[in-house]
This record gives C-alpha cells, structure tokens and sequence, in this order.
C-alpha cells in the first residue's frame, strides 16, 4: 500500500492516493513522520485543507519542520484566496 500511495502522489493522482488513506491507517503506517507529512500533501493537493492541517499537526519531531511551516502557509493562502471568491 505504501509503495503504491508514492507512486500516485509522483504520478500527481492524489485523489487515488486518498483512496489509500484507510488501508494505510489499518497497516499502522500513518504512525510513520514521512506518511502524516506525505496524507497533509496529497490532502492539500486534493483541498483538503483542514484534513491537511490534522497530519500537519500530528507529525512529531523537527524531520519535517521546514515542510511543515511551507505547506501550512500554502494552506493558508489558499484558504485566503478561497474566501475571496465565497
């Protein structure tokens, strides 16, 4: 599952790699720093902003500090950018 979840994310599917997302939490793999950071990407990808945020939040340790500050600010300047037409 997880071997198939990266390839969809390279090939930029995201919305097939969501449909891995349960498979990947049974196998317990959602535990791993680099899976929450890759759920928070694809989820991001897909509009999922606040789901996003959740596996943002989740991640422990500073492995992924810097990706974590740029891919909260993306979030928010999309939802800010998202208002603005609503």
């Amino acid at each position: 599952a997880s071997q198939r979840f990266n390839i969809l994310i390279e090939m930029k599917r995201y919305e097939e790699a969501l449909s891995l997302e349960a498979r990947l939490q049974s196998l317990g793999l959602v535990e791993d720093n680099a899976v929450r950071y890759a759920l928070a990407y694809v989820h991001y990808q897909a509009g999922h902003f606040d789901r996003s945020a959740e596996y943002l939040d989740a991640i422990t340790g500073s492995e992924f500090k810097r990706q974590i500050i740029q891919l909260n600010e993306a979030i928010e300047a999309s939802k800010s950018r998202k208002n603005q037409y609503f």
